[in-house]
Parts: structure tokens; sequence; C-alpha cells
């Protein structure tokens, strides 16, 4: 298994999970991506993300003049709203994670644990803990 392969497995998983918690017919498109994001040698931005979309005033909505995260406005729309083949136009959810995690300079000897057991050992971060986390962010999950 390469490294995408196991960074896939890993997502997978996340959607599987969140997949059990949310109920939608529409589905949910994520882009994940692995960026150099801001570090240092003793600290790192691990994640972000949001949605892609958002929309208000679409049919179903529980609120006129309310903006509502993608992947929640298609669920009470009942349709995909930004219908369109290009998952760049379409994506409910983007995310970023730090692909330099590990490097000289950026969180030195950290790496993302890539298993799906939760065993991560005292160097490591659990990349599936990391990506629930910011796909709820994506969701419309804030904490307040």
């Amino acid at each position: 298994v390469t490294l995408g392969e196991q960074r896939q497995i890993v997502f997978a998983k996340v959607a599987e999970i969140w997949g059990q918690k949310l109920q939608s017919d529409v589905p949910i498109t994520v882009l994940a991506t692995f960026s150099p994001l801001r570090c240092t040698a003793t600290g790192a931005v691990l994640g972000a993300a949001g949605a892609y979309n958002i929309f208000a005033n679409f049919p179903n909505a529980a609120r006129t003049d309310t903006w509502y995260p993608g992947a929640l406005a298609n669920k009470l729309s009942g349709s995909v709203l930004a219908d369109d083949p290009d998952p760049f136009v379409n994506a409910d959810i983007i995310s970023f994670f730090n692909g330099n995690l590990g490097n000289p300079g950026c969180l030195e000897g950290v790496t993302f644990y890539l298993g799906l057991d939760g065993a991560a050992s005292a160097d490591q971060i659990d990349l599936l803990t990391t990506a629930l986390h910011e796909f709820g962010h994506g969701l419309g999950f804030h904490r307040g």
C-alpha cells in the first residue's frame, strides 16, 4: 500500500463513520489534499476544513435569509444544489492536511499515524481523529 492509498483508506473510514451518524439521501462530496500548512519546528497546523459551498433561500430551507453549509442544504432540499460534474464546483467540504508534518522545520519528528485502530505512538498524530474533526467543520459543526 502506498502512502496515498493508506491516506485514502483513512479518509474512507472517516466517511464511513460520519455516514453512520448522518441521515441524508444526498451524497456528500469532500475534497481533501495534503499541502504545506503553517508550522514551526515545535508546532503545526494539522489540518483545516470548511464548507466549500453555502446556500440560502433554497427549497425546504428551515429559515429564509439564513446561510447553510452545502451538505446540510443539500439534505434539506433533497438534491445537489450545485449540480455540476466538476468536484471543484459541487463539493460540500474542502479540507487540507499538513503534508510537511515531521519534516525539518515542521513539528520535527512527528508524523501522521495512518492506522484505523487509534494506536498512534507518542510521536504520531492520528490522521483518522484529525480528519473526523476537520470534516465536522466542513459539515457545519463548530465549537463555540
